[in-house]
């Protein structure tokens, strides 16, 4: 006998999964928008592997810290190993305010993965970002009980060769350079399927100068 299981108590598709984190911010981009079930799910852990950083892994990201910064107005965004400095100018170009911006470098791998869960329950932050090379289990799923104890979004750079090893994180993004495209393969974000993009970030990339 067939059963219908929109019948049973407790039992729902697991695309509603995806909204069930709170607001989705839109990408900036419809075809990414989709494929994520509507937008960036935050709060939540956003996890992107990167071998090679500067091709396009922070303007991809724009919208959502703009977006970040105008629901949580007075907050920080709080950047934790980034492998380029930040420069006012080109912050001020593609609209976030330097001000706003706190940034630590030079961080052991354990004093950025503190730093990171720290940040992320004060409640302080509109977003934090962090570069690890290699996080345990354990401080992966602090990291995402912690987006949900402060309500911040947390975005997490891992190298590629981490897409074969499992993850809390809400979202896995692949990110690869395609020139002049950015190659994106979603590997997971709940209740929805794994996707394939190829974007075009140049519209973006000519507003200003990527920090």
């Amino acid at each position: 006998m067939a059963i219908d299981l929109q019948q049973l108590p407790n039992v729902w598709p697991a695309e509603s999964l995806a909204r069930a984190h709170g607001e989705l911010i839109a990408s900036g981009d419809p075809r990414l928008d989709a494929a994520l079930g509507g937008g960036w799910p935050t709060p939540a852990l956003i996890e992107l592997l990167v071998d090679h950083y500067g091709i396009g892994e922070l303007t991809l990201l724009l919208p959502l810290l703009r977006s970040l910064s105008d629901i949580r107005p007075g907050t920080m965004a709080v950047w934790l190993n980034p492998p380029h400095a930040l420069h006012a100018v080109a912050l001020l170009q593609r609209e976030l305010d330097p001000a706003r911006q706190w940034i630590a470098s030079d961080l052991s791998e354990r004093d950025a993965a503190w730093a990171f869960e720290t940040s992320l329950r004060s409640g302080a932050c509109s977003v934090v970002l962090g570069w690890l090379q290699r996080p345990a289990a354990a401080v992966l799923r602090r990291l995402k009980l912690a987006t949900s104890t402060g309500y911040t979004t947390g975005v997490l750079f891992r190298p590629g060769s981490a897409a074969g090893t499992p993850s809390p994180a809400t979202v896995r993004l692949q990110l690869t350079p395609q020139p002049p495209y950015l190659q994106v393969h979603l590997l997971k974000i709940q209740g929805r399927r794994q996707a394939n993009l190829c974007l075009d970030l140049r519209s973006r990339i000519e507003q200003g100068r990527s920090p």
